[in-house]
């Protein structure tokens, strides 16, 4: 693992910060950098941890920037996009049937990552996320409409 540094074309994860500019940085005064190999065979670097899921975890959220996937103990975590700043996503995973067990955690991919956390709530299904998002559209249009009509009749 480097420390503010580049690599020449191979994959690498780097410790960005504290003396590195800081608006390369997701939060505080470190982040992760995972670089994807651009030489030779494609290859993408990982972080990994071994440890317990805290019991009562729902899922795990972090901050990100790039292309991720996550494992847990093998078994692959959806990703989901939970909410965003301007320079990365806020990204969750439902972790709850490995909350209490012990495995090794896996992210692997490339991009920034920042605030890594679990959490006793639950991340909205993204079908969940799209039916609200094409509700909000709908309501929104109809008032569009409404008003559009209201202007062409004169009232």
């Amino acid at each position: 693992m480097g420390h503010n540094s580049l690599p020449i074309g191979g994959a690498a994860v780097e410790i960005l910060g504290p003396a590195w500019p800081s608006s390369q940085l997701l939060q505080g005064s470190y982040t992760v950098a995972l670089y994807a190999s651009v030489a030779g065979p494609p290859t993408l670097p990982a972080i990994a941890q071994t440890g317990q899921i805290p019991t009562g975890s729902q899922s795990i959220r972090f901050y990100g920037a790039g292309d991720f996937s996550l494992t847990f103990a093998g078994q692959s975590v959806a990703l989901t996009s939970v909410g965003s700043a301007p320079n990365y996503t806020i990204f969750g995973g439902d972790i709850s049937t490995f909350a209490g067990q012990t495995g090794q955690l896996l992210f692997e991919g490339n991009g920034l990552l920042d605030n890594i956390s679990f959490s006793p709530t639950t991340i909205p299904e993204p079908s969940a996320l799209a039916l609200s998002a094409l509700s909000g559209a709908l309501l929104l249009s109809r008032s569009f409409l409404r008003k559009q009509r209201q202007c062409e009749s004169g009232n």
